[in-house]
């Protein structure tokens, strides 16, 4: 065997055992219990909002959410539709009411209602009911602190 041969059978060892050596000094990083009660959260909430049909022929123009560590959270969806607010608003009515939700109240500055059910809070309200006959509304699914 030439000694080129030989140094790059001991090159390729020692590159072996460097690597071995690096893999085992690095730590297990455990994910951030903060991060998967967030995440656990926001999939909590994104369920609640998907047992809802969405109302036929409205078109989703927004959505946001919005988790703090796990305690507290909101997602947000805005749609446009032809309908009525009053259409809407019987319409989400009978689909909360059938996904366990429970009526709370009607918010006079919204035009919207409140829904409650476990620890979550649901609400919806209509707006810009006088732009080219389309009504704006959104639905939110809250987790209060």
């Amino acid at each position: 065997m030439n000694t080129i041969g030989r140094w790059y059978y001991v090159f390729i060892i020692a590159l072996f055992i460097l690597v071995l050596s690096l893999f085992r000094n690095y730590p297990v990083i455990e994910p951030n219990p903060e991060y998967l009660k967030a995440d656990k959260l926001q999939s909590d909430l994104i369920s609640e909002y998907e047992r809802l049909q969405p109302l036929p022929g409205a078109v989703l123009i927004s959505s946001s959410r919005i988790v703090r560590s796990g305690k507290s959270g909101i997602i947000g969806y805005g749609y446009s539709t032809e309908l009525s607010d009053l259409d809407i608003l019987s319409y989400y009515d009978k689909q909360f009411k059938a996904n366990g939700w429970i009526f709370q109240k009607v918010e006079l500055n919204t035009e919207g209602t409140v829904y409650a059910k476990g620890e979550y809070i649901a609400k919806i309200g209509c707006f810009n009911k006088k732009e080219k006959g389309v009504v704006r509304f959104i639905i939110n699914i809250i987790k209060p602190v």
